[in-house]
């Protein structure tokens, strides 16, 4: 630190050998990514004979002419085929888009909400067992959980939730994973002199919950929402075991490519895109309540 001419503190900067590469390594990282996504979306708009091969073709090119036919084939194609006891039915790409808000949207608010009330009981009470849990959190964490896949199914079929969005809801209800250590963290650095005045004042428990403490962690809170929010818009695995008269986007995309028939590699592209704008569009509108709230190291409570 040094002083300025009007007296006051300046931080000078360093270098750092550290930071250099660091700042090397993301910035060759960042444009890799985006010159892929690049690369798809001006793809999506080729045609099949102008896209063509490694060998002979404009892979890597702009299209010769744009083909915004690639996204009507796309969106009219992405069709998924169920049985249901009166038949078959086809849901198209706009009630895959429903299923995909109701079950991202919804089940998202359960994943967060429930380990945000445990790890508030957990760091602002002291009660047997407080310790117990945070150390099952942490352990579930290291120790990775496999072969449940068929006792979970067995157990959605026997309380009658198989196949159901709601069941789906409920199976995202819990407390483990990296968000109940964010929500614990933030409720732990809330300074206890805020519960003590509102008790004096005679506030109990939940009107110090939910007038105190929570509109405190709003912000963490939504950037805790906001990326495992896409993390369940991209699933596609979860409809296909427990779900699959409720096919998501996800989902869709992946019968698409692998069993919905054969398309060129354009129209493929171009459902992908169709599929990434709602979240492009989420991330852009709350990408300061992101970027404000996430840092090297942490959330910010």
């Amino acid at each position: 630190m040094k002083k300025n001419a009007e007296g006051i503190k300046v931080k000078r900067f360093r270098f750092s050998i550290y930071g250099l590469v660091s700042v090397i390594i993301l910035g060759i990282y960042s444009f890799t990514v985006l010159l892929l996504l690049i690369w798809a979306l001006i793809t999506s708009f080729k045609s099949d004979l102008d896209f063509g091969t490694i060998t002979d073709g404009n892979i890597f090119g702009f299209p010769k002419t744009w083909e915004f036919s690639n996204y009507v084939t796309a969106f009219e194609s992405v069709i998924e085929n169920i049985s249901t006891p009166t038949g078959t039915r086809g849901v198209t790409l706009v009630g895959m888009f429903g299923n995909s808000l109701l079950y991202a949207g919804v089940g998202t608010f359960v994943f967060c909400l429930t380990r945000m009330l445990v790890a508030y009981a957990c760091a602002r009470y002291k009660f047997v067992g407080r310790k117990v849990i945070y150390t099952v959190v942490v352990v579930t964490m290291i120790i990775p959980i496999v072969g449940s896949l068929a006792s979970e199914l067995q157990m959605a079929h026997a309380l009658g939730i198989y196949d159901t969005i709601w069941g789906l809801w409920i199976m995202k209800a819990g407390f483990t994973g990296m968000p109940f250590l964010i929500f614990h963290a933030s409720f732990s650095s809330i300074p206890e002199t805020y519960a003590e005045a509102a008790r004096i004042d005679g506030a109990g428990h939940f009107s110090i919950l939910f007038r105190i403490m929570l509109p405190l962690v709003v912000p963490t809170f939504v950037a805790v929402y906001i990326t495992n929010f896409i993390v369940f818009w991209n699933e596609y695995t979860t409809q296909m075991v427990f779900a699959p008269n409720y096919p998501t986007l996800a989902y869709g995309l992946y019968h698409f490519q692998f069993v919905g028939g054969s398309h060129s590699t354009p129209v493929y592209l171009a459902a992908c895109a169709i599929v990434c704008i709602p979240i492009i569009i989420v991330f852009i509108a709350f990408r300061n309540v992101i970027m404000n709230n996430v840092a090297i190291g942490g959330i910010k409570g």
